[in-house]
């Protein structure tokens, strides 16, 4: 072997694991830009891949360029540092280019320093840049899964105060009177592990 592109292999290994993905119930899969030529342009493989809702993965606007036509969601990272946040406004303005009706699904990193990706994925929502936020390594099979992932849905999805918040007010009707909940960051297991 000379080491060389395996683009066959690729394909095969691609198509398997696409049907057991079909099979297993999948309903949508996310493929990277990079690999919509490879991966669509296969007769075979493209057939599969018609079978579920496709997700094109993409890093940059140069990414956005190497998606089919046809593409109606992407996936962009919508962590942020100042540079990211240009380059993932320079994304979705092609994305946009591509197609103003996109659906478009930030990805954020779980378990951030002081939340940062609920702020994070709060202020993109706020700004109409994604319609969606998919907190990668949410769910990886430990203890933390169950909490984190109603932590995850509970902030990004109420609309709360960051200053002033109650919580389990409803003592007349059940007897559980609450109290102010906290505001403080959450400091996760796995968090302490990185």
């Amino acid at each position: 072997e000379d080491g060389g592109d395996n683009d066959d292999n690729d394909d095969d290994a691609t198509s398997n694991n696409m049907e057991a993905a079909l099979q297993a119930g999948v309903s949508g899969v996310i493929v990277p830009a990079k690999k919509c030529c490879l991966i669509l342009n296969d007769d075979a493989t493209a057939a599969l891949f018609s079978q579920t809702d496709v997700i094109i993965g993409v890093d940059n606007a140069q990414d956005v360029t190497l998606a089919p036509a046809t593409t109606t969601a992407f996936l962009v990272n919508g962590n942020g540092d100042q540079d990211n946040s240009n380059m993932l406004e320079e994304t979705i303005a092609a994305i946009r280019q591509h197609n103003e009706k996109a659906i478009i699904i930030a990805q954020l990193d779980s378990m951030q320093t002081d939340n940062a990706e609920v702020t994070r994925g709060k202020q993109l929502r706020q700004d109409a840049l994604c319609c969606s936020v998919l907190l990668r390594d949410a769910c990886v099979g430990d203890a933390e899964d169950l909490e984190y992932a109603s932590f995850g849905i509970d902030s990004l999805t109420k609309k709360k105060s960051s200053t002033f918040n109650m919580s389990g007010l409803t003592g007349s009707t059940n007897g559980h009177f609450g109290g102010v909940a906290s505001t403080q960051s959450t400091t996760w297991l796995r968090q302490q592990s990185r």
